[in-house]
Parts: C-alpha cells; structure tokens; sequence
C-alpha cells in the first residue's frame, strides 16, 4: 500500500471562508439559511470565470448559489452580487449609472492591486505580473495604463523587450504569484532595465501565499517525507492558485497530479510511493468525495 500524506496548511483563505460563511449562503443562495430580502442578488459569471478558471460553476450549483452568465441575463428588479474578483470596470460604472442594487465584497489584495495600478504616473512604464487568461486580466484591463507590459513567471524576458527605452518601471504582482516568482522577474529587471526611479510593489501577493505555510509545508514536506507525488485537488490546473502550488511542488522534486474528480484517483499503486494529498484554495464541489475515495481505495481512516 502506498503511504499517504494529508496536508495541514491547505486551507481557503480567511477571506474566502469569511465570505463564503457570512455573504454567499445569506444573500446569494436559494437554501434555506438565506435571508428574507426584497431583492434577490445574482453572481455575474463572466466577471468570475474564464475559460473554467475562476469560481467553480458545479460548486455554485450544488450550494443553490445564483447567477447569471451575463448582465444581459439579470432579471428585472435583480442585483448583482461582486465578489473577490470584482468587475469589469467598464460595466461595472454602467450598472451603477443604472441604479441596480450591489453588494461589494471584493478581495482586499485585488482592490489593492487596482489601487495600485491607478497610482502609475505617466513616467512610469506600468507592468504587471498577471496572467491574460485570467478574471482579474478581464475586469481591470480598461484601467491599464497605455502600453501596459502583462507578464508572468514564464514570459518575462520576452515580454520585457517591450519597455521603453528611457522609462523607469513600475511593476506590480498579483496576488497568488510566489515571492520567489516575483523576485526572479525583479532581479532580470534590475539587472537589464536599472533604473534608481523603478518602482517594485509586491505588497499584493496575499496571505494565502505568505501566511497560511502551506508552500514551506510543500517544501518540509518533500524533503522530510521524501514524497514522491503531491495530488492537487482542484477544479482547474491553470487557475493562478493552483500554478503556484505546481511549480513549488515540482522545484522541490516531486511529480504534480491534478485531481478534479473521483475518477482521476488511481485504483493501483506503487506499494513503494509516498504520496502527498492537499485541496486547493478554490471552493469546489467535488473535494470532499475525492478525499473520501482515496482514504477508502488505500484503507485509510
């Protein structure tokens, strides 16, 4: 039987718990701990998910949470409900103009970082360690500043040949990028675009990165446990999250398996493995069964 790991550190963030206990189930949910309200509130999707990344729609359905896939599909008398994610920018200064209800609750590390990109002076080449294909790409990108650089932890070199000569920087990270990401593409900065006017904020990655330990749980560990695999059990490998934990797993010497459903678990194993099994930060509707096959198939109470 192969020996299993399950780690301590891989809880939501206290904003996602927060939330999900105080807001989601009493304003947003048709379940029977909802509050009595006049208007009844609705997530927009296309603020939230990209793509499958972002919110999990199967966890929404399964907590009878509302939404719409589009502004288009809002019904009469309805609000918008935003989340951490928070919005389109554009159509977000639009429903307000409309007089549609909202309840905001964004995370604080992305109104951090929109804080932040609002704060670039024209002096200043903005960039921005973000992936396209995320939500937050989607909601912030008509406030970018002209000729905004988008990067990240695999990118950058190329995408920094785009800084204009002359100009100093002002780089800015999202939140769920490791330090070490961060700091690698700053080093390259300092090293091929020095300027004693660059401008590094960091202060954006979140405290699920820094705080909750699960990276230096990754790190102890694999090399304490000498893990072999480390199964991530999530809904989408390319959300930012879930990235962060593949890279740290694998720069530590350990194979990533991604589990988004009972049926990605093996039946048979290696005897000789030793495994590591931890839940990624998003909510998902399926972590609990997956937990449950994989303690049943290997006898584990």
């Amino acid at each position: 039987m192969a020996h299993f790991y399950f780690f301590e550190n891989d809880k939501r963030c206290n904003f996602v718990n927060k939330i999900l206990q105080s807001q989601f189930y009493k304003y947003i949910s048709d379940n029977e701990s909802s509050v009595g309200s006049d208007v009844r509130y609705y997530i927009n999707l296309e603020w939230n998910n990209v793509n499958g990344k972002g919110i999990d729609v199967s966890f929404l359905d399964k907590n009878k949470i509302r939404y719409v896939k589009s502004i288009g599909e809002l019904p009469q008398g309805a609000g918008l409900y935003i989340s951490a994610y928070d919005a389109d920018q554009e159509e977000i200064s639009k429903v307000k103009a409309m007089g549609i209800p909202l309840i905001e609750k964004v995370c604080p590390w992305i109104l951090a970082l929109k804080k932040q990109i609002l704060k670039v002076s024209h002096t200043h080449q903005c960039i921005i360690m973000l992936d396209r294909e995320h939500m937050v790409f989607n909601n912030y990108r008509s406030i970018f500043p002209e000729n905004t650089i988008i990067l990240n932890e695999e990118n950058y070199k190329s995408q920094l040949k785009k800084v204009k000569e002359g100009l100093p920087v002002h780089f800015i990270v999202y939140s769920t990028f490791r330090h070490k990401d961060a700091s690698e593409v700053i080093q390259y900065i300092e090293e091929n675009y020095y300027s004693k006017d660059n401008i590094y904020w960091t202060k954006g990655i979140c405290g699920w990165v820094s705080k909750s330990g699960i990276f230096e749980e990754i790190k102890n560990s694999i090399v304490n446990r000498s893990l072999d695999e480390v199964w991530i059990i999530c809904s989408n490998e390319n959300n930012r999250s879930v990235k962060s934990l593949i890279k740290e797993v694998r720069d530590n010497g350990a194979k990533a398996r991604i589990i988004k459903d009972t049926d990605d678990v093996p039946l048979k194993l290696d005897k000789r493995l030793k495994i590591g099994v931890l839940i990624a930060p998003i909510p998902f509707s399926r972590e609990n069964s997956i937990i449950k096959k994989i303690k049943e198939i290997n006898n584990i109470e």
